[in-house]
């Protein structure tokens, strides 16, 4: 049996780490695109909404096993969906110096997922410190 391009509507392929994966039917590519869009604009309601408050920063300082286990990356989807600016950079002790702006509540609740991490990391100390506020755009990986 020959395929046609009738056959293979609604399939589409990606390749993530190498190994291709099919999904099949439009529904889940219409699904997939309305989280995606919800997660967007959730993210612009929660940045809007601290923008709105006062703005103060805290550095934090994590010591564990936090180089090499995605730690940086984990703190920056955190950190956009709080809404938060700043930056987070490895140190050559081996900790992670994280620094954050935003409204306090936020602030605090990102205090608690440093103190999670990703599934490989092991925190074993969170030092958090007031900072001076600057402004940053987003938040980056340092």
């Amino acid at each position: 049996m020959r395929l046609s391009s009738s056959h293979l509507r609604g399939v589409r392929i990606r390749s993530r780490g190498g190994s291709p994966c099919a999904w099949i039917g439009k529904e889940h590519e219409q699904a997939e695109w309305r989280r995606s869009l919800l997660a967007y604009y959730d993210r612009y309601s929660v940045a809007k909404e601290s923008s709105s408050k006062q703005l103060c920063a805290r550095r934090y300082l994590v010591r564990g096993r936090v180089q090499g286990v995605g730690y940086r990356y984990f703190v920056e989807r955190v950190a956009a969906e709080l809404g938060l600016t700043g930056y987070a950079k490895n140190l050559e002790n081996g900790s992670v110096e994280v620094y954050a702006v935003g409204a306090p509540d936020r602030l605090k609740e990102l205090s608690g997922y440093l103190w999670k991490g990703p599934r490989w990391a092991d925190v074993r100390g969170v030092e958090e410190q007031e900072a001076p506020v600057v402004h940053y755009t987003g938040f980056r990986i340092g």
